[in-house]
């Protein structure tokens, strides 16, 4: 296996989020931070945006784990859902071992409310994390702003934190939904990486791994992956996983610019535009080491007076 290639103890680049594997990169500790604090601070509404794979989920799952000590955490990860799914989730996430009678005639949302107010009050406080917030329909984000009424001694029975791609900015963007984005008392956009973070974060997630006081990869090698992957961590995983592959099949312990180059081919992330370009320059050296060679040997003989 290749773990046991490169003397591993795990995937280091998993696509999976993994807490254990949690790099304190700027943009990423500064979401974090800023949502710990706005939980703490009581604020009702939180949003936390970025492209597709900047690590919004690995935020998010940092987040639940540094909550569940002090919050009970709830969670929705496919949102793409009915109202009545949406009640009845959260309902169930909030389980009581002795459901009062009376609790069987109300409407969902009026269970809901019960079941908020009871673990305020004899339980902990409740967050609600909704990932890939936004695949919400409409209807589902008018019902987050009335679920974010409910208070109690002037404090939110439920604090919602909101993690979606930029598309869910233009939606709440719309005019209808302004009561809504006046309810956000914070949002944060997570950006790529730089070169200097990309390098970080390969070498980290391997020194994690089990890798000590080296690292597999080239400078230039990172160098590509960064390059190429536009500082994406999901692309960044994903090149930096295939280059180890190739890497070993090459029987090499040291992953290689060509390593990450075959890597990028085989993910689609170059063109043949790319491939072609990289060819030509190949081509031009060779052109330029075979006309010096001819013009070694022309001098060579017109200095001997062959010519």
């Amino acid at each position: 296996m290749l773990q046991e290639y490169f003397g591993l103890k795990d995937n280091p680049f998993s696509i999976h989020p993994n807490p254990h594997y949690y790099c304190d990169l700027k943009f990423h500790e500064e979401a974090l931070q800023m949502v710990i604090y706005s939980v703490k601070n009581y604020d009702t509404l939180i949003k936390i945006t970025g492209q597709i794979g900047l690590g919004k989920s690995m935020v998010a799952a940092c987040v639940r784990d540094k909550l569940k000590i002090t919050h009970h955490v709830c969670e929705i990860r496919n949102p793409n859902m009915k109202i009545e799914s949406l009640i009845t989730s959260l309902i169930n996430q909030l389980p009581r071992k002795e459901v009062l009678g009376s609790e069987k005639d109300l409407l969902p949302v009026d269970i809901l409310e019960s079941r908020l107010k009871y673990f305020n009050e004899h339980v902990q406080p409740v967050v609600l994390i909704i990932d890939e917030a936004q695949a919400m329909e409409d209807s589902l984000l008018e019902t987050l702003r009335l679920l974010t009424n409910l208070e109690q001694r002037g404090r939110p029975l439920l604090q919602i934190i909101l993690f979606g791609q930029k598309e869910l900015d233009v939606k709440l963007a719309q005019d209808k939904f302004k009561q809504l984005r006046q309810r956000i008392c914070f949002s944060y956009e997570i950006r790529s990486l730089r070169l200097r973070e990309v390098i970080f974060y390969i070498n980290f997630r391997l020194s994690v791994a089990g890798i000590e006081g080296r690292s597999i990869f080239h400078q230039d090698a990172m160098e590509m992956i960064a390059k190429y992957t536009k500082g994406v961590p999901r692309n960044i995983n994903i090149i930096a996983h295939k280059a180890m592959l190739f890497a070993s099949s090459a029987q090499s312990l040291d992953v290689k610019k060509s390593h990450v180059w075959q890597a990028l081919r085989d993910h689609g992330l170059v063109s043949m535009y790319d491939v072609f370009s990289r060819w030509k320059i190949y081509l031009i050296i060779l052109l330029v080491a075979l006309n010096l060679v001819v013009a070694l040997n022309i001098f060579l003989l017109y200095t001997n007076g062959v010519l």
